[in-house]
């Protein structure tokens, strides 16, 4: 956050301020089987049948340019942000499991879920994955 001027509309205690965000957000919920194949592979299940579901993962990339006032008597502040999205993806596994055969030369699983991802010809800084506007702030008494 960049503070600019010393006063704003002929007010002392009210200052401009500029606002530069990257942001990445990452989350997940995993079952136990699914650590431990991922982890540890599949050995430990011979003759079992391993859950994956409930499981989920999620990847957020975006950023933002905004414009705002603080006031200095309080520390209160207002911003409003244009946010461009440069990428997203998201796995969800609403039912699975994988059953590794005694001799582990047959596996057999079972799957339902989604993927979703944004447009994977636009990478980078440049991309444009979506737009939007954020409205921000803080109130102190």
């Amino acid at each position: 956050v960049f503070l600019g001027c010393d006063s704003l509309f002929g007010k002392p205690w009210l200052q401009g301020q500029v606002a530069l965000s990257h942001t990445d957000i990452v989350g997940g919920r995993f079952t136990r089987d699914l650590y431990g194949l991922a982890f540890f592979g599949n050995a430990p299940y011979e003759d079992r049948t391993a859950e994956l579901a409930p499981s989920a993962l999620e990847q957020q990339r975006y950023q933002q340019v905004g414009w705002g006032v603080v006031d200095h008597r309080s520390w209160s502040w207002a911003r409003l942000s244009f946010v461009k999205g440069q990428s997203f993806q998201l796995v969800d596994v609403r039912e699975g499991d994988l059953y590794t055969a005694p001799d582990g030369r047959v596996l057999d699983t079972r799957l339902d879920g989604t993927f979703s991802r944004s447009d994977t010809a636009q990478r980078g800084w440049d991309a444009f994955n979506g737009l939007g506007a954020a409205l921000s702030g803080r109130w102190n008494h």
